[in-house]
């Protein structure tokens, strides 16, 4: 038994490893134990002071605090993130990036033995790389290894596959530092600013249909006080990506959505000189009569489904009480509409315990955007949320077209037969025509990209000189052509925005999360505008030029 003592200082903080190898009996043996040595010198303690519970639509002021490992406030800057906890499922184990700044030492020492079978130092290979190879292996077999006890303190070794000699012969033009050590810890300061997330926006989310107060209603059948409607909804209750703390201290207030759940606290705090720490916890909002509708995202035409209300109690005693569904279309009444009968139920609530009321609904023919409202009233104890409940189309919509060509001055009748047949099921809702003048519009919004490719070969100057040189033509062989573009109007864009008082383009944004492709497909890349002569005879000389410029003496 052989006992090593290593006196762990400052200079270890990181990590260390230790490797033993020993013989007997013509057996080598080896082994390598790390130890972990934490950086305590870089952590900051930090805490956030809050309550476990509050109620929803909370106005709440909490200090972020930050000091060092003697306790003495320290000044910096800090991030702070309270969002549902829900979203944890689709980010799980994601945790700041602070956490990288100071990553354990990797250790990957290896040990050779002295039984090494050299046999196929033998080919007969007398020149090239793979000469070179073996007789750099061949001077690392011969070097003498003596027992010796390494402690690791690079960052990461994961690139030394051989000795210090093929290192420095097979990486010609690199730095004469053990392949790559010297380099790593010149690079050290890397990782701080590509770890660093960029900051794109400060101060509190807020639910774009949040208007700042309490929705008050008040159900005439139960008689009692206006109730407040629960509508905020939003995921994200607060983020500061720049807190600034002073003194140790970091205050800010937020006010949180009105969902009954758990919300997820992260708070990280970061020094001028590069200390860091972070803390975790939750708070959730609740009531101690709580009501929530269990609704579909939409209904469709004709559907036949279930509206349901979850009652849950967080009261010391047993509730009984009565629950009121609502469905309102621009504030009137349209519970016949959905053929709800029975709006109003009673319910009974242990302590802690929850109940499930369920209405069956049909909904109604005809596109609109209702609004659903559970009202719960148990003596003093009431609560009420308000969704909303879309009815789209059950149909399809009947698309027919027809291409014509119009030579000079002319009158032709287009007719669409297909919506001419009789279709008893069909019902004529709105009709919507669209005129598309010129087929070559279609060509031209495929031409800005092709003629601005963000390379400049000889291929991509050819493809992007020939669609400029024949749109330039058609220019100057058609001045009326040149002066008809001048009054199309102008945007930045590479595709035009939605037209907002269509009826079809309406619909599909109501079906589907368009949002940002209604108001214009972006692009990173310059855009040339193809309705513009002057701009499109610049770019053609500027592609032939280069195109020139490409070309040998000899053609």
């Amino acid at each position: 038994v052989s006992v090593l003592s290593v006196k762990v200082g400052t200079a270890h903080r990181g990590g260390f490893a230790v490797r033993w190898f020993g013989a007997g009996d013509f057996n080598i043996y080896s082994a390598m134990g790390k130890a972990s040595v934490p950086r305590t010198d870089r952590e900051l303690k930090v805490t956030l002071p809050h309550p476990k519970a509050l109620k929803p639509d909370a106005r709440v002021r909490w200090t972020l605090k930050a000091s060092d490992r003697f306790g003495k406030p320290v000044n910096g800057e800090g991030t702070v993130r309270i969002f549902d906890r829900s979203l944890e499922y689709y980010v799980s184990g994601a945790g700041s990036w602070l956490a990288g700044l100071y990553p354990e030492r990797i250790s990957n020492s290896g040990g050779i033995g002295s039984l090494f079978n050299s046999r196929f130092t033998d080919i007969p290979v007398k020149e090239g790389l793979v000469d070179r190879m073996l007789s750099l292996f061949d001077r690392e077999l011969k070097e003498e290894k003596l027992p010796s006890l390494r402690i690791n303190s690079s960052r990461s070794g994961h690139r030394r596959f051989f000795g210090r000699g093929m290192a420095q012969t097979l990486s010609a033009g690199y730095e004469d530092e053990s392949f790559g050590d010297m380099a790593e810890m010149k690079s050290g300061g890397a990782n701080l600013a590509m770890s660093a997330p960029a900051a794109r926006s400060m101060g509190r989310a807020k639910s774009e249909r949040f208007n700042g107060e309490a929705v008050l209603t008040k159900d005439k059948k139960a008689g009692g006080p206006p109730v407040a409607v629960r509508k905020d909804f939003s995921e994200t209750a607060y983020f500061n990506p720049q807190l600034k703390i002073t003194g140790g201290k970091g205050p800010f207030s937020l006010r949180l959505p009105e969902r009954l759940t758990s919300w997820k606290i992260d708070a990280a705090v970061i020094t001028r000189d590069v200390k860091k720490g972070t803390i975790s916890s939750a708070v959730v909002t609740r009531k101690e009569l709580m009501a929530r509708l269990d609704i579909p995202r939409f209904f469709r035409e004709g559907d036949r489904s279930e509206i349901t209300a979850v009652l849950s109690s967080q009261a010391r005693d047993e509730l009984s009480g009565e629950v009121t569904l609502q469905i309102t279309l621009d504030g009137a009444d349209a519970a016949e509409k959905f053929a709800l009968a029975g709006p109003v139920k009673n319910f009974t609530l242990k302590p802690g315990g929850s109940a499930a009321l369920r209405w069956p609904v049909t909904a109604p023919r005809g596109i609109a955007a209702y609004k659903v409202r559970v009202i719960a009233r148990a003596a003093q104890l009431s609560d009420a949320q308000e969704n909303d409940l879309p009815v789209l189309p059950s149909r399809e919509r009947l698309i027919a077209s027809q291409v014509t060509a119009l030579d000079g001055k002319g009158t032709k009748e287009l007719r669409l037969t297909e919506l001419e047949k009789e279709d008893k099921t069909r019902e004529l809702e709105s009709l919507h025509l669209e005129v598309q003048p010129q087929l070559i519009l279609t060509v031209l919004n495929s031409l800005p990209f092709l003629v601005h490719y963000p390379h400049e070969c000889t291929e991509q100057l050819l493809n992007r000189y020939v669609p400029l040189a024949i749109t330039n033509s058609f220019y100057k062989t058609y001045p009326a052509l040149a002066a008809a573009v001048k009054k199309i109007p102008k945007r930045r864009t590479l595709t035009p925005a939605w037209e907002r008082d269509n009826p079809v383009r309406m619909m599909t944004l109501l079906e589907s999360p368009w949002e940002n492709l209604s108001k214009g497909r972006e692009s990173s890349l310059p855009v040339v505008d193809m309705l513009d002569p002057k701009l499109v005879r610049a770019e053609k000389e500027d592609a032939i030029t280069k195109l020139a410029g490409y070309q040998n003496s000899d053609g």
